[in-house]
């Protein structure tokens, strides 16, 4: 008995997935259908300047810290710096092995 209900959730489950993913794709073509295009080069400016400014963050607060001798900026600066270098870690293996 457990087993086949198991069993009926997990079709359930499978068949509202399929809809859910329906509705976006769906969804995204409406709003992409008339979308502003004049802003296409704002929004791959925004995309290509996001690694320069979120390197460029650490190493701010890295020098702003040593310049006031402020133990506490540098230990933020290296913790940033360090969390931004697993990010990009991890994003790119998963990057290579999904492909």
């Amino acid at each position: 008995m457990i087993r086949s209900v198991c069993c009926f959730l997990f079709v359930v489950l499978c068949l509202v997935n399929a809809t859910a993913q329906n509705t976006d794709i769906n969804l995204l073509r409406r709003i992409n259908l008339n979308r502003i295009e004049s802003l296409d080069g704002a929004f791959k400016l925004t995309s290509a300047s996001v690694t320069p400014i979120s390197i460029a963050v650490p190493v701010t607060e890295f020098t702003i810290g040593l310049i006031k001798r402020d133990n506490t900026l540098v230990t933020n600066a290296l913790v940033d710096a360090a969390s931004l270098a697993g990010a990009y870690a991890v994003t790119y293996s998963l990057k290579y092995i999904v492909n």
